[in-house]
């Protein structure tokens, strides 16, 4: 049998214990149906709701943590005003009037935005009560800072809020195991998280940024920039392949268009443009590129398991890119259009793709010594890819975040290998 908790410290524990009675009853409902009621846990493993539900499933040797509900970024006060909300909805609460004025006190304090009647509603007491707690706190100078401000001109302006997050966890071992990352990210997480296995690469990547250095030195072979793609300096009619990612928004279409006019200024004569692209605007970047440039094939990343887009109804699994060149009639490629990467490859941003596939794009379509142009330049993944297949290839590259491009000069000198994607 697992070790009582009763004992651990509870900081979240406002309410007054029930009675024997009640907790026998409680426990007689657990025993026959199992947790109706899921407990509230913050990332830490405190509890916010449900102390005697965890007691008693602690003492039947229960995993109360089945279904338990984690919430993330908040604050003390947060926290205990939510234990107050879930509480009074849900059952009928006898307090002394002390204990109902330190109650109150903690809610005000919790949600400054809402309205005196709002919270009088949830206690149970008169407005006017509110307001005198409220007028207490301001007196104390305890009251928070407002959600918002208004300037001299009359503008309202909201004060941004700290981030909070919720994720359901199905055991004790989930838990734990999430445990240490939950507690490195809490304040950066937001809303409903579906899928616990983004808080490892989340908590993953926060760790690999904060050993990017600024490195002084790279390849000689390597040229990147921080500017504009517009402002990138490239020599007329000198440039093997373009090998990039696009921004995939719609927005982007008027970049698109330049980039495909420069592009058409850069490459050789049997040069080849190469972009990955999102599905769904695909058909508006095609146009786009079909202004200056020769459409050429389609080929495609597909991944182990299948991603929601963000229109939320459909399920992907695969990523395209598209060839063209300034050459009207079709080229012999000959490549494996379709490709399968084995790694996510998210170390450094969400946006980040696989080097796999970088790799095998710089080696089937440029030859040694080609000089190859990434204008999206990223957390520079293609820049890594020439440097690795080498063979006296070049590169230039540009970003307009300088935090990109120190990334990018990061992994030119800290990555050596790189995996098979076909």
């Amino acid at each position: 049998m697992r070790k009582k908790s009763v004992d651990a410290k509870d900081p979240f524990r406002i309410f007054p214990k029930v009675t024997k009675k009640d907790k026998d009853k409680l426990r007689q409902s657990i025993e026959a149906v199992g947790l109706m009621n899921p407990v509230i846990i913050d990332e830490n493993g405190n509890i916010i709701d449900g102390h005697i539900r965890r007691d008693i499933c602690d003492e039947i040797d229960m995993d109360w943590h089945k279904n338990a509900t984690i919430k993330i970024g908040l604050s003390d006060i947060q926290k205990k005003a939510l234990a107050i909300e879930l509480n009074f909805w849900r059952r009928s609460i006898h307090l002394t009037r002390a204990k109902r004025n330190e109650l109150i006190d903690i809610y005000l304090l919790a949600h400054s935005e809402l309205s005196e009647s709002q919270i009088a509603e949830l206690f149970g007491v008169s407005q006017p009560t509110i307001h005198r707690r409220r007028k207490r706190l301001i007196q104390m100078n305890k009251f928070p800072k407002p959600t918002e401000t208004i300037d001299k001109n009359g503008v309202k302006r909201k004060v941004p809020q700290k981030k909070t997050a919720t994720l359901v966890v199905k055991s004790k071992n989930e838990f734990d195991k999430l445990k240490p990352n939950l507690s490195e990210l809490s304040g950066e997480l937001s809303g409903l998280i579906r899928k616990p296995g983004t808080i490892k690469s989340k908590a993953d990547r926060k760790r690999n940024l904060a050993k990017v250095k600024p490195t002084k030195t790279i390849p000689a072979n390597i040229e990147l920039h921080q500017c504009d793609f517009r402002n990138l300096p490239v020599k007329p009619g000198t440039v093997d392949l373009i090998l990039t990612d696009v921004v995939w928004g719609i927005g982007a279409k008027d970049d698109w268009l330049a980039l495909a006019e420069c592009a058409k200024k850069w490459l050789k004569p049997e040069g080849l443009f190469v972009s990955l692209i999102g599905s769904m605007t695909m058909p508006d970047f095609l146009d786009a590129v079909r202004k200056h440039l020769n459409y050429q094939h389609t080929g495609s990343m597909v991944y182990p398991i299948p991603r929601p887009m963000m229109s939320g109804d459909v399920f992907e699994q695969w990523r395209p890119f598209v060839i063209a060149s300034r050459m009207p009639e079709k080229l012999h490629l000959g490549i494996v259009d379709t490709l399968f990467p084995k790694e996510a490859d998210k170390q450094y941003d969400d946006w980040q793709q696989p080097l796999s596939v970088a790799a095998y794009l710089t080696k089937e379509l440029s030859k040694p010594g080609a000089l190859i142009v990434d204008p999206h330049l990223g957390t520079g993944t293609n820049s890594v890819a020439c440097n690795l297949i080498a063979e006296g290839r070049r590169f230039i590259g540009c970003d307009i975040e300088e935090r990109k491009v120190k990334i990018a000069r990061h992994r030119l000198a800290t990555e050596t290998t790189y995996n098979s994607c076909t």
